[in-house]
């Protein structure tokens, strides 16, 4: 996986980054925060197309002509080809508030290498949730049991905070806020 850093002073914000297989309830947490003004959450725009049953609010699915006029205006923070679709960062508009990144943890040695400091929060679930999940999303096919578990044990090991997501909502966002507010 090839990454492309444009747009970025390091100096400014160490970030947290909120990460999780797929299904274990990121950006439902990490939506929460969105009305809060300390907080910015990078928004990802992606040449993927959009999941048939889910809200992806925390992204922006855009076409390859799109993709490019983005790109040649400087608006991306970081550039990451993966699965053979484009997924960009949005630079934050407010560099000192905390800068929130959703992401998967097979690439946190992509903002190892970014970032010089960072703090992980790992969202995770029941393996059986994590299937109903994937199966309402219309994505069973991404449902392999030994491939989350991997993820959510890589997770466990890097995070300065762990989320079960199985919890009350309000119970999580309260975690997340208090692990936010601690870091600043």
């Amino acid at each position: 996986m090839k990454l492309f850093i444009l747009n970025i002073d390091m100096s400014k914000n160490i970030p947290i980054i909120v990460l999780g297989p797929s299904g274990a309830g990121k950006s439902t947490l990490v939506g929460q925060l969105s009305g809060d003004p300390s907080v910015t959450i990078a928004q990802t725009v992606t040449t993927r197309p959009q999941r048939v049953n889910v809200a992806d609010t925390d992204r922006r699915f855009v076409s390859d002509v799109e993709f490019d006029e983005l790109e040649s205006q400087g608006l991306f923070q970081i550039l990451v080809p993966f699965a053979g679709h484009r997924y960009g960062f949005l630079a934050p508009q407010d560099p000192t508030s905390k800068l929130i990144i959703i992401y998967k943890v097979q690439g946190l040695s992509i903002l190892a290498d970014l970032y010089e400091d960072f703090r992980v929060v790992a969202v995770e679930a029941p393996i059986e949730v994590l299937k109903q999940r994937l199966a309402v999303r219309g994505t069973p096919e991404r449902f392999h049991e030994s491939m989350l578990l991997k993820e959510m044990a890589m997770g466990r090991t890097a995070a300065d905070l762990v989320i079960d997501m199985t919890k009350p909502l309000d119970e999580c966002v309260s975690k997340l806020k208090l692990f936010i507010n601690k870091n600043n």
